[in-house]
């Protein structure tokens, strides 16, 4: 009998001990997970944050020409090089880190594209007075993605336009 109740004994703690590491392996792997899935999210938020510096790069390629001199298809291919930079710029703005004045940036990009459209429409006439203010100014944005500064500079040089 105290055989029986020894072997019990011995048999309980060989199951404690398997149902132990069982749990130890089991932080574990929910540890390694919860890593791995965090470095997935900084590695996606540092993607978002490249397409977002690439779109207002766009931005800057388009302002960097002088429309005057351009044929209609260049004018064209620089306006749209600015339309998408600015639409990626407004679909990527909240995802970034650099979201510091996320209404005031939408706000700033929405009435940039209303500007360059009027622009576009008037083919250009009077863009060459205020290109290179709003190529200095979006420039600003580019050097401080976080400066909320410069994109209320950006915001109020559009709205005196």
């Amino acid at each position: 009998m105290f055989n029986k109740i020894k072997w019990n004994i011995k048999h309980r703690r060989r199951w404690i001990r398997v149902v132990m590491l069982c749990i130890l392996v089991a932080v574990c792997v929910g540890g390694a997970m919860h890593i791995y899935n965090t470095k997935k999210l900084i590695d996606e938020k540092k993607d978002i944050d490249k397409a977002y510096v690439s779109a207002m790069d766009m931005i800057s390629q388009g302002l960097n020409v002088d429309y005057t001199k351009l044929s209609d298809e260049d004018k064209i291919y620089y306006f749209t090089l600015i339309t998408e930079g600015i639409g990626g710029a407004k679909l990527l703005y909240k995802n970034t880190s650099y979201n510091a004045g996320g209404s005031v940036q939408n706000l700033t990009l929405t009435k940039l594209q209303t500007y360059m459209n009027k622009q576009y429409l008037s083919d250009f006439v009077d863009f060459r007075h205020s290109q290179m203010d709003i190529y200095n100014l979006v420039g600003n944005i580019c050097l401080d993605l976080n400066s909320t500064v410069a994109i209320e500079e950006l915001y109020e040089y559009l709205n005196n336009k």
